[in-house]
């Protein structure tokens, strides 16, 4: 179907490069995402030349470029934490969506322990002003043993070496079970 082969992504466009790999399953028919004449960039500033894409549901799609290229500004504005310069881009069916910043975007002097972490990424099943139940305690129990750092649950993020800190940021990505799973690395 159109929109399902590699060639319909641009491999080069701006100062960063994209590659998608297909998988061979008949669930990929459907649009996850839709870029038209995509430009992401700052006022007077273009990153990038207008993208205009459908990436179909089940595909794996990396961008690679040189720093300072745009990559980050591309990951924020398909989140939608931040406005296009210029074009659209639209998730047709609203799929929850795990994301994993770049390391440096966590502040060290907040005293935040994995346990924390992981509590941001599940917000929508947390009692307010109540403490955590044993949904959370299960959840967060699967995916620290999942990741390999079962036992780092109330350790602050800010001791933990860098792998156990991409690590427990993938968790919090992971806990609520994401449709979509988007790595800034």
């Amino acid at each position: 179907p159109e929109g399902n082969s590699p060639k319909d992504l641009p491999r080069f466009f701006g100062g960063f490069f994209a590659a998608l790999r297909m998988t061979t399953t008949s669930t990929m028919t459907s649009t996850l995402l839709e870029l038209r004449d995509l430009v992401i960039g700052y006022p007077g500033r273009e990153l990038c030349t207008p993208l205009s894409a459908r990436i179909p549901a089940g595909a794996c799609v990396g961008i690679i470029g040189a720093n300072g290229s745009g990559k980050t500004t591309l990951v924020k504005t398909l989140l939608g934490q931040q406005r296009p310069f210029a074009g659209t881009c639209r998730w047709p069916q609203t799929p929850a969506i795990g994301y994993v910043p770049q390391e440096n975007e966590l502040d060290p002097i907040f005293p935040l322990t994995v346990n924390d972490l992981l509590k941001m990424g599940l917000t929508s099943g947390l009692p307010r002003l109540a403490p955590v139940g044993p949904r959370f305690r299960e959840a967060a129990a699967a995916v620290l043993e999942e990741m390999g750092i079962a036992e780092l649950g109330p350790q602050l993020v800010r001791e933990l070496s860098t792998g156990q800190r991409q690590r427990a940021l993938l968790a919090r990505a992971l806990i609520a079970k994401p449709g979509v799973l988007i790595l800034d690395e």
